[in-house]
């Protein structure tokens, strides 16, 4: 990202541009080709393309040179072959459409702050130019994928209540009807997250948060978890293909191992002068930014497991929190620390 405002605007006024490189590095760490490749199946489904294309298949295989023979006579390597020719080039297309999707649709995006409100401009066929008033931000989400850490990037949301949707709304699933998720950075440095985030709030200050780990024995529970999920994979399958099956177990058990440890390590919390922060995964990574003017209700909750545990829950609600879920959610708290926690909020 630059910071290079556009010719007509004041410096001043110019939070982040994002020039066509940065939206091509959006469109590799995502998803959205998925969109244009279901359009694209239903498309060519309707057209009969794939008899058409079967049958040229099996005219090319009639004529195949004589080192493709070779293939396709050993069924079990040919059937590999294909499959791995398939993924690659399923992985390649879906970024090039993803690249794509973002190109039109984010084109020239460019963030100004005016006075207290936000506007967001973008677009390569229409242009769009919203206002995004800051007293209505209810929470700050940022994202970062594997690929997003390759780029030494990461992805910033806001969440606000009230007003009409748009192009630049993200539509998570599951949100309530008055709360709306939009970009405010779909791509930034991610030494530039903390700076940006006190441009849009001043009173939000991330760099250098200190982070209150979960229950030490937390991770023992999510172990727990996954070995019953490796155990209900292991025996239908030992039960269809034999006893060889029970090896699947053995690789299993080690992520799940693996996946416990590193969720908890990468798991926390932090309670600061201006509200609080939480961050949780370690494959995909998220932190999600209240502010507790916001926050409209916390509970604290045990469950049966966390009873026998000695451990809690605090939930944390804004106005407008996701149907069926909460806004921050911090699980396997000990009991002392969730009841101390949610006196403090």
């Amino acid at each position: 990202a630059t910071l290079d405002p556009a010719d007509d605007s004041p410096a001043s006024d110019v939070i982040l541009q994002l020039p066509a490189q940065e939206l091509a590095k959006l469109g590799i760490v995502s998803n959205k080709g998925l969109v244009v490749v279901g359009a694209v199946v239903g498309l060519l489904f309707q057209r009969s393309w794939w008899t058409d294309q079967e049958t040229a298949l099996e005219g090319y295989l009639e004529t195949a040179p004589q080192w493709l023979e070779g293939f396709t006579s050993r069924p079990a390597l040919s059937v590999v072959l294909s499959l791995l020719v398939v993924a690659i080039l399923a992985v390649v297309l879906l970024r090039l459409f993803s690249v794509a999707w973002f190109l039109v649709q984010l084109y020239g995006f460019t963030l100004r702050q005016q006075k207290e409100d936000l506007r967001a401009e973008y677009g390569l066929f229409n242009k769009i130019s919203r206002n995004i008033p800051t007293p209505r931000i209810q929470t700050l989400v940022t994202t970062e994928s594997p690929l997003h850490r390759w780029f030494g990037r990461q992805s910033v949301e806001l969440r606000t209540v009230g007003g009409g949707g748009g192009d630049l709304d993200i539509g998570l699933e599951g949100a309530a009807p008055k709360a709306k998720s939009q970009w405010l950075a779909p791509m930034v440095p991610t030494q530039r997250v903390p700076e940006l985030v006190t441009q849009v709030l001043p009173e939000v200050e991330i760099g250098g948060l200190a982070w209150e780990p979960l229950a030490p024995r937390a991770w023992r529970r999510l172990f727990k978890r996954g070995l019953i999920v490796v155990a209900l994979l292991t025996v239908p399958a030992t039960l269809l293909f034999g006893v060889w099956a029970v090896a699947f177990a053995l690789p299993a058990t080690a992520a799940a191992y693996v996946h416990s440890r590193l969720t908890i390590k990468h798991t926390g919390y932090s309670l600061t002068p201006w509200g609080v922060v939480f961050k949780t995964g370690w494959w995909d990574r998220t932190m999600k930014i209240v502010r507790y003017a916001k926050i409209q209700t916390v509970s604290q909750g045990e469950n049966p497991f966390d009873r026998r545990n000695g451990m809690a829950s605090v939930k944390v609600d804004t106005a407008g929190a996701e149907k069926g879920g909460h806004t921050i959610d911090i699980r396997y708290l000990e009991r002392d620390t969730a009841i101390d926690v949610a006196r403090r909020l």
